[in-house]
């Protein structure tokens, strides 16, 4: 990712709508496996942990390990006092024994990975047999923008690819739903308006862009309905996929 969105991701991603609304979904699959009480015991990692606040987030469900290729993210990590994490590169093996965690997530990063299907098979060799992992990733190649171009990502992903690649790892395939459901189709609309200005042409700025606090609070309170229905069916179609897998 680029280096100056780091901090604008720091800042944001406690109170930001979509930040909130992607931990819903993943605290959503989390409940069913794992209630918080009487899983303190939980070896958890955060693979491609960012700034850190799904490592905090993850807390309540047992001791949390985190990494990530860039320096800068690893910075704010240890501002939000964060323990256990490392530099690493999916690319690459990781520096972790086989089958060490209960869970893994790796939430919108393996489309950053040049080799995917290698970060897949080292994700599953460090997932203990009967462990979860949960992968988030962009949806739709037909969506590709100047906004994954600023912030390198290889590819988006069909449905059929991303179970055909989580299959060939060796997951077993639990739910694989679309999420970011209620946006769709305006983000279709903005982005596509704003690819006439800018083409192709990577951006400086953010797509997460500040909102009224009112606006904020009203996305949130939307994801709080996505979510509603994500907790009793998969989304037929949405901006991203999350997939809840096992060994």
């Amino acid at each position: 990712m680029r280096l100056d969105l780091y901090e604008d991701l720091y800042k944001k991603e406690d109170n930001y709508w979509w930040f909130c609304g992607r931990r819903m979904f993943v605290n959503t699959l989390l409940t069913g496996l794992h209630p918080v009480q009487g899983a303190t015991l939980l070896k958890i990692l955060d693979a491609g942990c960012g700034t850190g606040r799904q490592m905090e987030e993850l807390k309540k469900y047992g001791q949390v390990f985190g990494f990530d290729i860039s320096d800068e993210a690893l910075n704010f990590c240890q501002k939000r006092g964060l323990q256990n994490i490392v530099k690493a590169d999916l690319n690459q093996p990781l520096p972790y024994p086989n089958e060490s965690f209960d869970l893994i997530t790796a939430l919108d990063v393996l489309e950053h990975i040049e080799n995917d299907q290698f970060a897949l098979s080292e994700l599953k060799r460090v997932l203990k047999i009967g462990g979860h992992l949960i992968i988030s990733v962009p949806a739709h190649p037909f969506l590709w923008s100047y906004w994954d171009k600023s912030i390198h990502h290889q590819r988006r992903y069909t449905k059929k690819e991303l179970e055909e690649k989580l299959k060939k790892a060796g997951f077993n395939i639990i739910r694989l739903s679309y999420i970011h459901f209620l946006i769709f189709l305006p983000t279709i609309i903005i982005r596509w308006t704003r690819g006439l200005f800018f083409g192709q042409r990577e951006k400086t700025t953010s797509d997460f862009i500040r909102l009224p606090a009112f606006l904020n609070m009203f996305m949130i309170k939307s994801y709080e309905v996505e979510n509603s229905f994500f907790r009793k069916i998969n989304l037929p179609i949405g901006l991203s996929l999350v997939a809840l897998v096992k060994p």
